[in-house]
């Protein structure tokens, strides 16, 4: 699998962990940093996932216009006391009468859940568990990358070396980009340093995703339906084997998900919310 912010060497934020936690412990819901995507593999153990589409936010979450701030309830407890019957009723199957974009279902061990770019997601530890997970960036989410990285430098997050003491050598270094000025921040010039690094190593692939971002008041999300090649080609060859559970973004990107087990009514039940 490619990992494109590996052209950063050091710099990289972090992006590889084990997580381990006790039956109840996890994550609220969030988005992964940098629109990165991601994929966590169960160890031991089980989790419960629940996701939703990057234009859906859930419900008790909410956000500022420009994303940069998030309020949510102070714990996962107090989200599914109350809160999570409403995701049901609102994102739930079509059947109770949701418009269908809440994934939801259980990881157990030896399976691995794919987290796309931009996507919320909820993760609750249904037992003892130990998981391995990792952020990256493969061609796929490249677009999206790349107009994160230059709308929203405020936004970036965990570069190494990216202080606003750092010395002047660091600016001459990411300065030079592509049709975009290196500005005073040195989280504002990551793009251009992405840009440089991307050219040197595939002008290709540069060159693609370049031709798909939008200016910067016209922005989209990106979507292989639409996307040039190579990204389309590789939406198109993506294995959507086992039991799958399919969503959309709501810009015309279907999306599967395969989980090993639903979660019922009785286990549900058995954790104590």
């Amino acid at each position: 699998m490619a990992d494109l912010f590996r052209l950063f060497g050091d710099k990289r934020p972090d992006y590889r962990w084990i997580i381990a936690g006790p039956r109840r412990s996890g994550s609220g819901w969030h988005k992964d940093p940098n629109m990165t995507s991601a994929w966590n593999a169960v160890m031991r153990g089980s989790k419960l996932w629940l996701m939703l589409p990057p234009d859906t936010c859930p419900p008790g979450v909410y956000v500022s216009p420009d994303e940069a701030e998030v309020t949510a309830p102070l714990s996962n407890a107090e989200w599914l006391l109350g809160f999570y019957d409403e995701a049901k009723r609102k994102h739930g199957p079509h059947s109770i009468g949701g418009d269908g974009k809440l994934l939801e279902g259980v990881c157990v061990e030896g399976e691995t859940m794919y987290v796309p770019s931009g996507w919320w997601h909820f993760v609750i530890n249904l037992q003892e568990c130990v998981a391995l997970t990792q952020n990256f960036v493969s061609i796929c989410e490249l677009p999206n990358v790349l107009r994160f990285l230059r709308d929203k430098p405020d936004q970036i997050s965990g570069f190494k070396g990216c202080d606003e003491d750092d010395d002047q050598d660091d600016a001459e270094e990411c300065s030079g980009g592509v049709g975009h000025k290196a500005a005073s921040s040195p989280t504002a010039r990551l793009y251009d340093e992405f840009c440089n690094q991307l050219r040197k190593f595939d002008a290709c692939i540069l060159q693609h995703a370049l031709q798909y971002i939008a200016p910067a008041e016209h922005t989209a999300t990106y979507g292989p339906s639409s996307a040039p090649e190579p990204f389309a080609r590789k939406a198109a060859g993506a294995s959507t084997r086992g039991k799958a559970t399919t969503a959309s973004t709501g810009q015309g990107l279907p999306l599967s998900f395969a989980l090993g087990a639903q979660l019922d009514e009785s286990e549900l039940g058995d954790v104590p919310w």
